[in-house]
């Protein structure tokens, strides 16, 4: 996508939380739970958010209370949440997105976020540990990405296996 390299990485946002900015337009690209909790915590910053989600649903993979209370916090802060819409373009002060109709928006902000997933990481140590008669074992997120109840279930699963 056009301008992507101008987006900030919402694990860089997240990772310290004291240089978040405060009363900015933000617009946030991925209605995950990543992107969403990310515009969140913006949005207690005193920032007006957008959040454009691709797919028909956010927070599609989180448990649904935990996903009730974010989306109803976000509501609350007046968060435009824009589901079934493709960003198009980022620009230095916008991003232009698509809705589900083929109409082209464009939202102005001083900020954009990138939270549009994550991919299971399977290092290559791992099967070198393993090629040199070393036990060792991949879970959680490092097989497939998803919530905590999948990760420790992982670890529980590797763990009853030894």
């Amino acid at each position: 996508m056009k301008g992507i390299e101008r987006c900030i990485d919402a694990w860089d946002v997240l990772a310290d939380p004291d240089k978040a900015p405060g009363g900015k337009e933000i617009v946030v690209l991925g209605g995950g739970t990543v992107g969403c909790e990310t515009a969140e915590f913006l949005a207690f910053r005193g920032n007006h958010m957008s959040v454009i989600e691709l797919t028909g649903e956010l927070c599609r993979d989180q448990e649904q209370e935990h996903k009730d209370h974010v989306l109803m916090e976000l509501t609350e802060r007046g968060t435009a949440l824009l589901t079934s819409c493709a960003a198009q373009e980022i620009g230095e002060d916008f991003v232009s997105y698509k809705d589900a109709a083929g109409e082209i928006h464009t939202i102005k902000c001083d900020m954009d976020v990138c939270a549009t997933g994550q991919r299971p990481l399977h290092p290559d140590w791992v099967n070198e540990l393993r090629s040199e008669g070393i036990d060792a074992y991949t879970l959680g997120d490092a097989t497939m990405t998803g919530d905590i109840r999948r990760a420790t279930r992982s670890a529980f699963d590797v763990v009853m296996a030894l």
